[in-house]
């Protein structure tokens, strides 16, 4: 039986992987749910994002944004406080204390298990467990295997009905946010069927398609969109000869080439979704270009060059623009009809 709910277009949010410039993601995202809010005459009361959103999607530090905001439940500030103290325990180091993947990774997964005591729930809490799944927002993030780095895994935070896999919510953060040239892999299966997870390919650091994707396989093609938000963690440099490095020695660089990556799934989705009013893209065009991935001392900098950018007349406009959407949920299109957009390959 269709219900009023399920007349209303979706609304569904993509958070790129990044480093300390997920920050920006979380304040675009909030400056969105806030204007909306307020045009409702709610005196700009800001709503629970796990009740605002139908579906969340991500990799990386911004998958990790949305296991906190649409499974925790947990406020944009809350979710901005919980990723600086989840980035400054992996990245703040003593000078003379060795850095290596083992030690990023143990110091990853204490800080999840930490932030999960902060909140009251048990450290091995499966990520479908029913206490996750109380707002209308599913959540979904994504990773690649050692065998696979091609193909993105699926981590849902609802039921599916096909094969999906069964990890605690610890592991799937874990899982999304291990890059290979700081984490090492995470082994999750019982000991004779175990898989090891290496973060996302660099290619996959936008994951709009496959958060689209998965809107297609649980919603169905009929289901109508009202917002489609990509947000990005900041415009990278310049294409350069020390972008095209494989095998970086610094964190700057790594962070280049996933910047590189996440823009030009942008510039292939913009001219695919051009002529869809639901399709929003935001990243912050200046300022954050030289950011290392261990530079969650500068979120106050994030901040500012953040606040600058959602001034600009274009920018503020699609804000607007995004904000009525979220708040009438007007379907404009169907998944299945956005699905056959897509299909076409920009060469």
């Amino acid at each position: 039986m269709e219900t009023s709910e399920s007349r209303q277009g979706l609304c569904i949010a993509s958070f790129d992987g990044g480093g300390p410039g997920v920050i920006s993601q979380l304040i675009m995202l909030q400056e969105i749910t806030r204007r909306s809010s307020y045009d409702h005459l709610n005196d700009g009361e800001e709503p629970c994002p796990a009740e605002s959103w139908d579906m969340m999607g991500g990799v990386g530090f911004g998958g990790l944004s949305a296991l906190m905001l649409g499974c925790l439940r947990l406020s944009m500030e809350e979710a901005m406080e919980e990723l600086a103290v989840i980035g400054a325990a992996i990245f703040t180091r003593r000078v003379d204390e060795i850095i290596t993947p083992d030690s990023n990774m143990a110091r990853l997964k204490e800080a999840v298990e930490d932030m999960l005591r902060r909140y009251k729930y048990p450290t091995d809490i499966k990520l479908k467990d029913k206490r996750l799944q109380i707002g209308r927002c599913k959540v979904v993030v994504f990773a690649a295997t050692t065998v696979t780095v091609d193909h993105c895994h699926q981590f849902r935070a609802y039921s599916h009905r096909g094969r999906s896999i069964d990890s605690t919510f610890v592991e799937a953060a874990c899982a999304t946010l291990a890059i290979p040239e700081l984490f090492t892999p995470i082994c999750i299966g019982t000991p004779s069927r175990k898989q090891s997870f290496i973060g996302t390919s660099i290619g996959s650091n936008n994951p709009t398609r496959q958060v689209l994707e998965e809107a297609l396989l649980q919603f169905g093609d009929e289901r109508s969109v009202s917002l489609i938000l990509s947000l990005g963690s900041g415009c990278p440099n310049a294409f350069s000869f020390d972008s095209l490095n494989l095998y970086p020695k610094g964190s700057g660089n790594l962070l280049t080439q996933i910047m590189l990556g996440c823009e030009r799934v942008a510039k292939e989705l913009s001219l695919q979704l051009f002529e869809l009013p639901v399709y929003h893209r935001l990243n912050v065009n200046k300022g954050v270009e030289s950011l290392k991935l261990s530079d969650w001392d500068k979120l106050g900098d994030i901040e500012a060059y953040t606040d600058v950018y959602l001034q600009l007349p274009e920018i503020s406009a699609g804000v607007n623009n995004a904000s009525r959407a979220l708040r009438q949920r007007v379907g404009l299109i169907s998944l299945g009809e956005l699905s056959k957009c897509l299909e076409y390959e920009t060469v």
